[in-house]
């Protein structure tokens, strides 16, 4: 019997110098923020999908909104490996139909990106819930990415031009709060 450790490996932020874990908890959230609005007795019977998709249906004259499980990639200029986001974006009923019938295809990757919309609210940036971009299929065993589209906020800039370290870190304490 031996006894192991975690040898946890720490890198320098290029912006400030603080010592920051380079394997970082990645900031997710479970559900859409539209699903989260619906009382919880509701969601039964107006919502339905699982960890990769949601629907949410409409009511009177709205029609069914449709979400699809993504990662938001932010590259770290001080790692090897970028930092994602764990997202939910919203995406046009018949593109909906075209993701879930693309699935488990192993090609899905050269179907052309879907337009679509941020799910959640991040909370280091005001404003990010709506955000346009565009999701790509990437394979069959890896969620699809999402790529902002609207340049003229931070989060774009952050997934353009990438972020230290300490910006990981920041997104990564946010995982012990509750953000959904």
């Amino acid at each position: 019997m031996t006894d192991a450790t975690l040898k946890q490996e720490f890198t320098s932020c290029s912006c400030c110098g603080k010592q920051v874990p380079t394997h970082q908890i990645e900031l997710y959230f479970h559900k859409p923020d539209a699903f989260l609005r619906i009382p919880p007795e509701d969601r039964m019977h107006k919502t339905g999908g699982n960890d990769d998709v949601c629907i949410i249906q409409g009511e009177g004259d709205s029609q069914d909104r449709f979400f699809v499980r993504s990662l938001l990639p932010l590259f770290v200029k001080d790692w090897d490996a970028p930092y994602s986001l764990g997202v939910w974006i919203e995406v046009a009923g018949p593109d909906f139909d075209r993701i879930y019938d693309l699935w488990d295809d192993e090609n899905q990757a050269s179907e052309p990106a879907f337009p679509a919309k941020l799910a959640n609210h991040i909370p280091l940036h005001l404003h990010s819930y709506g955000m346009a971009g565009h999701l790509y299929l990437i394979g069959p065993t890896t969620r699809p990415t999402f790529q902002l589209s609207e340049a003229d906020c931070a989060l774009f800039e952050e997934q353009s031009k990438g972020i230290s370290a300490h910006r990981a870190s920041e997104y990564a304490a946010l995982v012990h709060k509750p953000v959904d």
